[in-house]
């Protein structure tokens, strides 16, 4: 067993998605980033959707946590409605202790900006991040269609561009479902992202905050993924995981440590 981070995981298959669940979001965030960051290979493309902090401070985040990060390799999609100057790149929670880490779309995707017909080839006209990270802006969380379509270009774009795999984290689910409102129509948004993932062979991350929902609409969201990693806080206070769905992988409560 080797580590990804800190994590004492087995190699997770190309063109797996995952769900990352816990009680905190601060947590979940920082071990779904450390996840993404842990890969260290330079052909590796990196697509995050921001969606509770702004581009800025995620871009300012991850290059802090990975000084060696070639950003020209990093998308972002900001649905935060934050402006761009990036005034808050230095705040936020956790961020002096975040870690050095459809087969088959169909005309639904349409909706959602996710089909074929939406990818514009090596089209981004978003800024750049003072770290240097193109980032794409749209004005809400709320506007699936305009995520799917910015999503698709830049996980487009990336894979164009001879990087393999394309890593994709959603920070975070819990604000799309906040956000959005309907169950339904966020699962089926999740549904076509993680699609077009998993045909891409890539790997996608999607934390989600237990506390924030019913245990009903956790359990429909997780059928979205292939499988996850949950993680408790146990009674002597140390952190455990197991995980759900995934082959190789300890399905019971193990100890790991954050980095501090």
């Amino acid at each position: 067993m080797s580590s990804r981070g800190s994590i004492p995981l087995n190699a997770i298959k190309p063109g797996t998605t995952l769900f990352v669940e816990g009680t905190s979001s601060d947590r979940i965030r920082t071990l779904s980033l450390l996840l993404l960051l842990a890969a260290k290979r330079s052909d590796v493309g990196m697509l995050l959707v921001a969606t509770d902090i702004s581009g800025d401070r995620l871009a300012s985040w991850c290059t802090r946590a990975r000084p060696e990060l070639n950003t020209s390799n990093v998308k972002i999609v900001d649905c935060t409605g934050e402006g761009v100057d990036g005034s808050d790149a230095d705040s936020g929670p956790d961020a002096e202790n975040l870690p050095a880490a459809i087969e088959g779309i169909d005309a639904a995707a349409d909706d959602f900006g996710l089909g074929t017909e939406h990818i514009a080839g090596d089209h981004v006209d978003g800024s750049k991040a003072d770290s240097g990270v193109t980032i794409e802006r749209v004005s809400s969380v709320s506007d699936l269609s305009s995520l799917g379509i910015k999503f698709s270009i830049l996980h487009e774009n990336l894979s164009n561009h001879g990087y393999d795999p394309v890593l994709t984290g959603f920070i975070s689910t819990s604000t799309v479902l906040e956000e959005v409102g309907d169950v339904r129509t966020v699962f089926r948004f999740l549904m076509l992202a993680s699609g077009r993932i998993k045909s891409a062979d890539g790997l996608g991350v999607f934390p989600i905050d237990a506390s924030a929902h019913d245990e009903v609409t956790v359990r429909t969201i997780r059928e979205a993924f292939d499988g996850g990693i949950e993680i408790r806080e146990a009674d002597d206070g140390d952190l455990e995981f197991r995980t759900h769905g995934l082959p190789d992988q300890p399905e019971e409560w193990t100890p790991f440590a954050m980095p501090k």
